[in-house]
């Protein structure tokens, strides 16, 4: 299945995966966080959001693993690391943008 069209929808087989597995695990992440704080942990507020981000983007592993075990799956791993770096990016253009970014960095600089 590595000719001609077919090659092309592996590649975006590979994106779609690396854009579904990461929204998903996201969504699960964010449903345990908050029952964990409901029900177990009741005077935490939970971990941060970024934190359950970065471990829906680490959830792209798994898709990884599978793939690589196929060797013919070369075109879906590349669509699923083109995807995973967009995500990756993006996180980073969020998080350097947000102000507690800004608020902890110039205290830092200042030294106030």
């Amino acid at each position: 299945m590595g000719k001609g069209i077919f090659r092309n929808q592996e590649f975006w087989i590979g994106v779609f995966t690396g854009i579904a597995i990461p929204i998903i695990f996201f969504f699960v992440f964010v449903y345990l966080n908050k029952y964990l704080t409901l029900h177990v942990f009741f005077r935490t507020g939970g971990l941060r959001l970024r934190f359950w981000v970065m471990l829906a983007i680490f959830a792209n592993l798994l898709p990884l693993v599978v793939f690589q075990k196929r060797e013919v799956a070369t075109d879906r791993i590349r669509g699923l690391v083109f995807a995973t770096v967009i995500e990756v990016c993006a996180f980073f253009v969020a998080y350097f943008s947000s102000s507690e970014f800004r608020e902890a960095y110039l205290f830092d600089v200042i030294g106030g």
